[in-house]
């Protein structure tokens, strides 16, 4: 058996290189480096904001995301917010690739109907109204795509905050439009 020789010097610069690459691949990969972008006014902000898709984002024309797709994508994600909002898990589940990968608590779980009881949560927390969305689509192919909340603050009847949520969602293009595959939240009470 061969001992593993490893190099009497370390080679420091060559290392860093390698590690900066390493990042910025995996930072454009999960659209930290280049995106494409909505941010919703917290004035006016509820996630059941109407809205037409490709109407709230900005996009150089460099973006890597397609536009209709991305169109496609924003229309897919309003829908389930105002879905979520109304308690609707029919049209919830119209919009979902079933089974769902659900990553919460430190496990990835398949389920086969939506994890989330909205009227519940809602009630539970006496979450009355969203503000502050910010979500974007990160990239969107032909087949797949990548959408992130990356902050909205959940808010009681006398506006005072309850908590910070973010999520990340994965959709597949079928046959019938753009459908959830992928969900992972993460909430920060206030």
């Amino acid at each position: 058996m061969n001992p593993i020789k490893m190099p009497e010097d370390i080679n420091h610069p060559r290392r860093r290189f390698l590690s900066t690459a390493a990042m910025a691949i995996t930072a454009t990969q999960f659209g930290m480096l280049s995106s494409a972008k909505a941010e919703v006014p917290s004035e006016t902000a509820t996630e059941t904001a109407p809205a037409r898709p490709g109407t709230n984002t900005s996009f150089s024309s460099t973006e890597s995301v397609d536009e209709r797709n991305r169109d496609e994508v924003l229309a897919t994600y309003t829908a389930y917010l105002a879905a979520f909002n109304a308690n609707d898990i029919s049209a919830i589940d119209r919009l979902v690739q079933y089974p769902l990968a659900y990553i919460g608590d430190g496990k990835t779980t398949l389920v086969d109907t939506f994890p989330v009881k909205p009227a519940e949560l809602m009630a539970a927390k006496q979450w009355h109204t969203t503000k502050d969305s910010s979500y974007e689509v990160v990239f969107a192919s032909a087949h797949k795509a990548h959408v992130i909340l990356r902050h909205a603050t959940r808010l009681r009847a006398d506006g005072s905050a309850i908590e910070t949520v973010s999520a990340f969602y994965a959709l597949t293009r079928t046959p019938s439009g753009w459908k959830f595959f992928v969900l992972s939240d993460i909430t920060i009470p206030a």
